[in-house]
């Protein structure tokens, strides 16, 4: 293989890898920015969870603190039911610990539907929101400069 057709194909396989690292990024802030739009305003009544289980769900890097995440259980009672052993939904902040409590909002009479109060919160969405927005325009970018390579590489080829 000559020297020309192997940078040739390095730089296909880093216009496939940039393209789909960019893709990615833009489906991760596709979704970031669909959930910050969800209306919690009903979420009217709270209550409070008990943790009853952590499982944590360690990243590739066996020894690593960040990156792993977390599959809370929770135990509660709101309006007159008791759910036992959910697993907890929305945004928390920290480690959750087996007997720590985590304060829940749900709209009136949909107990089953809880989250996280913190969930809720005005800032947290506009958090999630301003990363999504971020992360589709970096992608956006990162793409057009991608393609505006890819032709100009593309006359270059045919004008020698």
């Amino acid at each position: 293989m000559s020297l020309e057709a192997r940078d040739r194909r390095r730089s296909r396989v880093a216009v496939a890898a940039g393209a789909f690292i960019a893709v990615i990024a833009g489906i991760i802030g596709g979704t970031l920015f669909g959930v910050s739009l969800k209306d919690y305003s009903d979420y009217t009544q709270h209550t409070t969870a008990t943790v009853v289980d952590v499982q944590t769900n360690a990243s590739s890097r066996s020894h690593a603190r960040d990156g792993s995440t977390y599959t809370v259980h929770i135990d509660y009672e709101a309006d007159g039911q008791t759910f036992s052993r959910v697993r907890m939904q929305g945004v928390i902040t920290g480690t959750p610990t087996v007997g720590e409590t985590v304060d829940l909002a749900y709209p009136p009479g949909r107990p089953a539907d809880a989250v996280t109060a913190q969930t809720t919160l005005a800032s947290t969405t506009q958090v999630l929101r301003w990363i999504g927005i971020g992360l589709v325009v970096l992608a956006l970018i990162a793409l057009v400069l991608i393609w505006r390579g890819v032709v100009r590489a593309r006359r270059r080829r045919r004008a020698e």
